[in-house]
């Protein structure tokens, strides 16, 4: 929608009580706000657009983004051996310095992997 420039005498009075000045105003307000509506969107589009294509040329590199683990194959048989000798879960995370949360989530990703048949 293109703004009136002039719409009429600049004091009329339109149905909703704005004059033919305001009128104006408000109808340029709105076309260049969608203006900057579409320029955001296409900055928004552009940062996720170079984003992903340099996480795909550092996967074609070797390089794996994301947070590395915690429980490498040394601390799952410590925290599996301590578990099968009956210590709490409390105290296999203190030993092994994790948090129980971690000592959880071994426990049941190990039990999930046995019962699908991938032993860890």
């Amino acid at each position: 929608m293109r703004p009136r420039q002039y719409c009429g005498p600049p004091d009329r009075i339109w149905p909703d009580g704005k004059t033919c000045k305001a009128k104006a105003a408000e109808e340029r307000r709105a076309v260049q706000g969608a203006g900057r509506d579409r320029k955001r969107s296409f900055r928004r589009r552009d940062i996720i657009r170079k984003t992903k294509n340099g996480l795909d040329a550092a996967r074609a590199r070797g390089r794996v983004g994301g947070r590395r683990p915690v429980v490498y194959d040394d601390k799952r048989a410590a925290i599996l051996a301590r578990r099968k000798r009956g210590e709490s879960i409390r105290t296999i995370a203190a030993g092994v310095k994790v948090s129980v949360c971690v000592v959880h989530k071994t426990l049941v990703d190990t039990q999930l992997a046995a019962a699908q048949g991938n032993p860890r």
